[in-house]
């Protein structure tokens, strides 16, 4: 048993903690251990507030951070600390958490609001959408068939620490679909050639808004067990589509303006 809040300070490159650091930029390193890091103060703190499993956390010296629910905390010199960093102006400060539970919860009260997300490839953009769904008040954010890690750096970056505070799950297609019809919550998607515009169509008590990958869009998976399809007018001569993470917030937003 690790003793708690065990300090010590690190002065060489080649310490295995900083190799071990190093390694999690990958996702398969990631998969395998079921550690990934987490950067930033207010990051880590919002990863500990939501009481995130964090099992080292290692501070640039003279960084300031309350350390007691930590295990094993870990002081290094700026330019070994640069060494584990992803950011190009780090604050000096990075955990490495364990993964959280990942499942979907048995049942859903009514009147909630879910964000299904299917096949999202780019950290940006899955950041995004889960820093709007948190602020939005989303009851759970479905992550179906993704294409990239929910735990890459850039993705809790992009989220600014929202990811701790949302109800996440990643799944297949068939279980998330199987999951909402047990509820009775009703998939709502955008389409351009929908006839409903997205203000005027949200009036179920419940839904779940469906997006789709930055590229290919929602697959017929989901454009075939849709029961709402709504669009988003476009009154450019150029534009005929929004990203991904900008067509999630007008969604989410109208939903919670009409069901607050």
């Amino acid at each position: 048993m690790m003793k708690k809040n065990s300090i010590e300070r690190i002065s060489s490159r080649q310490n295995p903690y900083i190799r071990w650091v190093i390694s999690l930029r990958k996702p398969e390193q990631r998969r395998t251990e079921g550690f990934f890091t987490i950067e930033g103060h207010r990051e880590v703190s919002r990863a500990l507030e939501n009481n995130f499993q964090v099992e080292m956390l290692f501070l640039m010296d003279s960084v300031a951070f309350q350390t007691d629910q930590i295990g094993r905390v870990c002081y290094l010199p700026p330019e070994i600390f640069a060494k584990i960093s992803s950011r190009e102006n780090p604050d000096g400060i990075l955990a490495v958490a364990s993964f959280p539970p990942n499942s979907l919860p048995n049942r859903l009260p009514a009147g909630v609001l879910v964000l299904l997300a299917e096949g999202l490839e780019k950290p940006g953009n899955l950041g995004a959408i889960i820093r709007t769904a948190e602020a939005v008040g989303c009851d759970l954010v479905i992550l179906a068939n993704p294409l990239t890690d929910i735990w890459n750096p850039n993705v809790i970056r992009t989220s600014q620490g929202a990811i701790f505070g949302q109800n996440i799950t990643v799944c297949s297609n068939s279980e998330a679909l199987s999951f909402l019809r047990k509820n009775n919550i009703p998939i709502a998607i955008t389409a351009p050639d929908a006839q409903r515009d997205y203000w005027d169509a949200f009036s179920s008590d419940s839904l779940a808004i469906a997006v789709g990958n930055e590229h290919h869009g929602l697959s017929e998976f989901w454009r075939g067990n849709a029961d709402l399809s709504v669009r988003i007018p476009m009154c450019g001569k150029t534009s005929d589509s929004l990203n991904v993470s900008i067509a999630t917030a007008l969604c989410l937003y109208e939903f919670r303006r009409t069901h607050p």
